[in-house]
């Protein structure tokens, strides 16, 4: 495969706005967390089942899912 190149890390992150930056690590350290807790295999379980039962349901759950949190 044809190899790109490298992207610096650091000018990216100068150069994007200081509210992307603590929105992207804010993330991160929510599903650090969720991880950490152990809740992350019980969501994923959570929606396959909901998938299991169909788009409307998958759709309706995981909007739930997301405002509970």
């Amino acid at each position: 495969a044809k190899r790109g190149h490298v992207i610096n890390t650091g000018k990216v992150l100068r150069g994007a706005p200081w509210q992307i930056v603590i929105f992207s690590l804010g993330m991160y350290l929510v599903v650090y967390g969720l991880r950490n807790a152990g809740l992350t295999e019980y969501l994923s379980s959570v929606l396959n089942v909901l998938a299991d039962k169909g788009l409307w349901a998958a759709t309706f759950g995981t909007g739930f899912l997301t405002a509970f949190l």
